[in-house]
């Protein structure tokens, strides 16, 4: 994206409320605001093309660069000043401010007192960056008073922070690397090595830092998901277990705690336990709703998003395709502006539900939208169009359709050298029912597919269409 663009991508993560906002802020300034016109302006464009900008505005380019510049720093000052709840990191940040201003007047009583305060809460926190300033302050005052005693508590409070940070650096920095190794895939050899660093061959509850556990438990997660694939059930209880006897991590660290609900609703899904699964989403979404964590309202969303999107394939995995229609309902508001595989995935869904439900014309045509939109998505997602498409032609008795659709499906996995049996075995079976005129052939070929389902020979696309329910629907009708 160009950098001009950058200012309209901004524009355009702006709520409602925060362009009302921008626009009250704007008027607190006297004089002509020619900003807000350019803010107008560029509201309702997609691209940033200076030509026509200064033309509208009757400026020079140069001038517009120079206003363009203003604008962002206007936004962005709105944005700061529109925080309807400051975190606790914000009013320690207030009183580090406080406690500078009172140090410049020489008010050494007042800064101190306000800075002791400060340090308490920001080592109850772990705002380790924050502490490293706060006692630089605090530093300051007892020397300009003469307090060497004091100063004598303060390296030993640098050489506990120093202790801290180092541990929590390096940590972290694993965390980083089995990042990589998760995305990569990397082989076995590199992730046992990552595991024998020594602080990973610690217990977590050894580290110095809470901070330090979480990173702990979030590296060895990445190492189990970069060698299995997915979450280790046993890990994620035990994560689960450490966040709940230590509820302040809500406070110190929002979105660990809520990643480590997500990760242990997912794996108690996985694990099969599905009725629990749901009652930790309902947790977590009344965890969110309640403000319970200090998250921002974008993480807060998309915390939401997920919640909806878990239960719906939940739902869909247990046959609830009402329910599971009623969650799309609630997420599709919320994935507006969010990143394309999301709303892939939540229109994927969609189209399943009606054609579990039986809406197969409204099916076809959602299928038909994703088909031509050739996004980069999850692959699974991407090869199950196709069947889903075909189950709902053939919901609508359109037999004639099906030897085009399967020779397309076919020809599209060969394009994409997609090897899959799963997929091969369907079209093979599914090819069997094209004929109405000969249903024992349609009947046989119905069961042979649900075997395959209950054998698990179709894995990944009977997760991904359902397709023991909708078999189950075709052989009761006969």
């Amino acid at each position: 994206m160009p950098k001009q663009d950058n200012l309209i991508q901004l524009i355009k993560t702006l709520s409602p409320g925060e362009r009302r906002y921008f626009k009250l802020f704007s008027g607190l300034q006297a004089g002509e605001k020619k900003y807000v016109r350019l803010f107008e302006l560029l509201e309702t464009r997609g691209n940033y093309d200076s030509g026509e900008l200064t033309k509208e505005l009757g400026i020079t380019t140069s001038q517009l660069a120079v206003l363009k510049h203003y604008l962002n720093q206007v936004l962005l000052s709105s944005l700061r000043s529109n925080i309807e709840k400051p975190t606790h990191t914000d009013e320690l940040y207030s009183n580090l401010a406080d406690a500078r201003a009172l140090l410049v007047r020489r008010l050494f009583a007042q800064a101190l007192e306000i800075i002791e305060k400060a340090l308490d809460r920001a080592w109850e926190l772990e705002q380790f960056e924050l502490i490293d300033d706060l006692l630089k302050v605090k530093s300051n005052c007892l020397i300009d008073t003469h307090d060497f005693d004091g100063l004598q508590q303060i390296n030993k409070d640098y050489r506990k922070l120093t202790g801290i940070t180092e541990e929590l650096n390096e940590i972290t920095h694993l965390r980083y690397i089995s990042m990589w190794l998760e995305k990569e895939r990397e082989s076995d050899a590199e992730i046992k090595k990552l595991l024998k660093h020594p602080l990973l061959k610690k217990r977590p509850e050894m580290l110095k830092s809470l901070r330090a556990q979480i990173a702990w438990y979030s590296t060895v997660s990445n190492c189990s998901k970069a060698s299995t694939g997915r979450e280790e059930f046993t890990l994620a209880r035990k994560e689960w277990a450490f966040y709940k006897k230590h509820p302040e991590i809500k406070v110190i660290h929002g979105m660990a705690y809520v990643t480590a609900f997500t990760c242990i609703a997912t794996a108690t899904a996985e694990a099969g336990d599905t009725d629990e699964a749901l009652t930790l989403l309902s947790e977590l979404e009344q965890v969110i709703d309640k403000g319970e964590v200090q998250v921002s309202k974008a993480k807060g969303t998309s915390v939401k998003s997920f919640i909806y999107n878990m239960r719906t394939i939940i739902f869909q995995a247990k046959g609830l395709f009402e329910k599971m229609l009623q969650e799309i309902d609630k997420v599709q508001p919320l994935i507006k502006g969010r990143p394309v595989m999301e709303q892939f995935e939540v229109s994927f869904s969609h189209a399943a539900a009606l054609v579990h439900l039986g809406y197969s014309q409204q099916a076809v045509a959602k299928l038909d939208e994703l088909i031509q939109m050739k996004l980069p998505v999850r692959a699974s997602l991407s090869k199950a169009l196709r069947p889903l498409l075909i189950m709902a032609q053939i919901d609508m008795n359109n037999y004639a359709l099906l030897p085009y659709l399967i020779k397309s499906a076919k020809a599209w996995m060969k394009r994409n050298t997609y090897e899959d049996k799963d997929y091969k075995l369907f079209y093979s079976l599914i090819a069997e029912t094209v004929n109405p005129l000969a249903p024992q052939i349609q009947q046989q070929a119905y069961n042979k597919l649900l075997t395959a389902v209950n054998e698990g020979k179709l894995g990944q696309l009977h997760d991904d269409c359902a397709l023991e329910y909708w078999l189950e629907r075709k052989i009761k009708k006969r």
